[in-house]
């Protein structure tokens, strides 16, 4: 139920697997193992994260989120732990319960997302983000010094840590 639009603004073995594209299909699944046949939930809780920021009605985003979150949990008790995507898989519900506003379970799941991919520096960040809206300006911050750590040339980390009062020099990796 994607717009071509849609599917193009998605990784592109999302294409390959909403649609099944000859040749495309076998492909990825060499690249992304056997677990790419639940893929599909993946791309479309990708797909639901996107309609959500398009959505101009407060009913069109809570739904959007619904849908996303449903599709990312489903990669979470059917793919393996180890396949490939699970650190953008937990990232990506991150992002969705902390919109929908279960920022614990939002932490939960960046830290998962970082214990598999300790260099997903976008985890760190929104992580960070999300305590500071806490108010837990230490907690915050030491978020954003682990994720020095795992990448130290991040700039975007290296501002995050200077804002939530960090010392220089940057945290040793």
């Amino acid at each position: 139920n994607y717009s071509d639009a849609e599917i193009k603004a998605l990784p592109p073995f999302c294409e390959a697997r909403l649609k099944r594209v000859p040749g495309q299909f076998e492909y990825w699944n060499k690249i992304l193992g056997p677990d790419f046949i639940h893929t599909h939930h993946y791309c479309s809780g990708l797909a639901q994260i996107n309609r959500y920021y398009r959505a101009r009605t407060r009913q069109q985003k809570t739904y959007s989120l619904q849908g996303a979150n449903g599709a990312l949990s489903y990669m979470v008790s059917h793919a393996s732990p180890t396949y490939s995507l699970m650190p953008d898989v937990y990232l990506n519900r991150g992002l969705v319960l902390s919109l929908m506003g279960n920022l614990g379970g939002a932490i939960t799941d960046l830290k998962k997302a970082q214990e598999l991919n300790p260099k997903l520096v976008r985890a760190y960040t929104l992580s960070s983000d999300i305590h500071a809206k806490l108010k837990q300006k230490d907690e915050a911050l030491a978020v954003v010094a682990d994720g020095l750590r795992h990448v130290p040339d991040s700039t975007v980390l290296q501002r995050i840590y200077r804002e939530r009062g960090g010392k220089l020099p940057y945290p040793e990796p």
